[in-house]
């Protein structure tokens, strides 16, 4: 575990390095999908259980089970945008090191439209990221479903991009949140969120 930590604060640092050296907006990435280059090759799709939102996971489930499952990372994006395409690379990547990221905003096998939020407008809440949390919940035990058993309910994360990590923040509190990382992010208005950053680190100190 304290590997895969490791291993995505290097891939943060790279995402900023690249942010920070882009002229004007950042737009969504041209070409194929990213598969990532971790063990997992990763995909990306949508899902009617959850059809807000955008699953980035590794393409071969069959080597996750009750014994190896994977943990789960709801994320927002930045300007709390309703797509995750501007960061489908950094979103592949962490899939393809072996966990299952819920994405809010839906899927799309298209360049988003170059409006507003990240160059993909459209406004979200933060409660989006406690439907994916219940979404893999839900998953993990259907019977009939490819994530049956695959999941890792005690390994729930909430990551954001600026924007988005204050969506993160907002929903800490969540007793199925294990994790939070806020990226990038500055609180607006003063005082707000406070209560809810007081809580997460309560619950970090429990």
């Amino acid at each position: 575990m304290l590997r895969r930590i490791c291993i995505l604060g290097c891939m943060f640092g790279l995402l900023a390095a690249v942010a920070a050296a882009q002229p004007g907006p950042p737009q969504a990435p041209q070409g194929p999908p990213p598969k990532g280059s971790g063990p997992y090759s990763a995909i990306i799709e949508g899902d009617p259980g959850v059809p807000g939102h955008t699953i980035y996971r590794p393409e071969n489930l069959s080597p996750f089970n009750q014994k190896n499952p994977l943990p789960v990372v709801a994320w927002g994006n930045g300007g709390c945008a309703n797509s995750s395409q501007f960061y489908s690379p950094f979103l592949a990547e962490i899939a393809s090191r072996g966990f299952l990221v819920v994405a809010i905003g839906p899927y799309t096998p298209e360049p988003a439209p170059k409006t507003g939020g990240m160059g993909m407008g459209g406004q979200t809440k933060s409660s989006q990221l406690l439907e994916a949390l219940d979404w893999a919940t839900a998953e993990n035990k259907r019977q009939d479903g490819k994530y049956f058993q695959k999941l890792d309910p005690s390994k729930f994360a909430v990551f954001g991009h600026s924007c988005g990590g204050l969506q993160a923040l907002e929903v800490s509190p969540d007793p199925r949140v294990t994790t939070t990382l806020v990226m990038d992010s500055g609180i607006v208005i003063p005082g707000a969120m406070r209560n809810a950053a007081g809580r997460s680190a309560e619950k970090a100190r429990t």
